[in-house]
């Protein structure tokens, strides 16, 4: 009889806790949408598309207008069938070009102290390593680029986020 006292004492904490808890983190997200300026945003649903978002007009279940739409299956194929292989081939050529610039400098630092050559010129590899990590992220902005519009998202919040995650994929590795 014990026992079953303290389940059900455990039990009416476990409730009173959660729901307590549960109360509380609806008024942080409150209190966080208040400060963060996003208490009254719109629903997915009822923004705008983008004015680059292609796809065959049909009439919206939520507002009724004629609406471009394209399915998710296809975006999702482009991503992971095209987007995804583009992006580990990026990484796999910066990863590449940096280990042989860092070969490279290892090599070169050696040759300046054998042919006692300028200490100026130990610079080399370090300013072509340089001009490479600038030319790498030129040519993926590009390509990250392209693959987010072909990707065709609806809004624009998506396609930033989108964006900012392939940048980012690449970028941080080439900073490495």
């Amino acid at each position: 009889a014990s026992e079953d006292l303290c389940f059900v004492v455990f039990a009416l904490f476990n409730v009173l806790w959660a729901t307590l808890y549960l109360e509380s983190w609806k008024r942080t997200c409150a209190e966080h949408a208040y400060r963060w300026g996003t208490l009254d945003s719109q629903s997915e649903l009822l923004s705008e598309p983008r004015p680059l978002f292609l796809g065959p007009l049909q009439k919206s279940e939520v507002t009724g207008r004629l609406e471009p739409t394209y399915p998710a299956w296809k975006q999702n194929l482009f991503r992971y069938c095209v987007s995804l292989p583009v992006i580990a081939f990026c990484l796999l050529i910066v990863f590449m070009v940096m280990f042989l610039i860092f070969e490279l400098q290892t090599w070169w630092d050696k040759k300046i102290k054998q042919l006692d050559y300028p200490f100026w010129l130990t610079f080399v590899p370090k300013v072509l390593l340089a001009l490479v990590i600038n030319v790498l992220d030129s040519v993926y902005y590009r390509i990250a680029h392209w693959l987010n519009d072909k990707e065709n998202y609806r809004l624009e919040e998506t396609f930033q986020n989108h964006l900012i995650i392939k940048l980012v994929l690449v970028c941080t590795k080439v900073v490495l």
